[in-house]
């Protein structure tokens, strides 16, 4: 088990290792394949768009199929955006995977632009991918990963952090 130091509404990111994980590496470009928000640190749980539903879990079942693992913490934030984040997130529990979305980011990628996820991705507010829950709760606190909420990729997300330190403390756990 990590020695778990993190905050509430930091962002778990993930190298997963299955087919799925691995597709969405290879479109990407990069090596982050999934993210979820910590919301809760006593036990540690993380809140994530995993297909069938948005669901809560344990902070270790969500990295023990990962082969490594990151926590970005945005030094910024305040105990009460932090609330706010995981009250928002908490909002999506349950409710079914945002399949029409996906789709609309690989034609994104395999057609090298954003018009779908632009035009296309209306069900996204209501049936989140795992990019998206968690870009669309940091921006209504005005977090931005250099791209439209709609349009993260997990890999924009760890990306966006590690290319500024100054605001992203961005750790491996795994």
């Amino acid at each position: 088990m990590v020695d778990f130091h993190y905050l509430v509404a930091d962002i778990l990111a993930v190298h997963g290792t299955d087919w799925v994980s691995r597709t969405i590496e290879r479109l990407t470009h990069g090596c982050v394949s999934h993210v979820g928000l910590l919301i809760g640190d006593n036990p540690p749980v993380v809140i994530e768009a995993i297909a069938p539903r948005v669901k809560v879990r344990p902070f270790y079942v969500s990295i023990e199929e990962a082969s490594e693992a990151w926590v970005i913490h945005d030094r910024r934030l305040t105990n009460l955006q932090r609330s706010l984040l995981v009250n928002r997130a908490l909002e999506f529990c349950g409710e079914g995977y945002g399949y029409w979305d996906l789709l609309m980011q690989l034609c994104d990628v395999l057609f090298k632009t954003r018009f779908f996820t632009e035009r296309l991705s209306f069900r996204l507010i209501h049936r989140p991918i795992c990019s998206a829950l968690d870009a669309i709760d940091y921006s209504q606190l005005g977090v931005e990963f250099g791209c439209e909420p709609r349009d993260a990729t997990p890999n924009d997300i760890y990306e966006f952090a590690l290319s500024h330190p100054e605001i992203f403390t961005v750790e491996k756990v795994k």
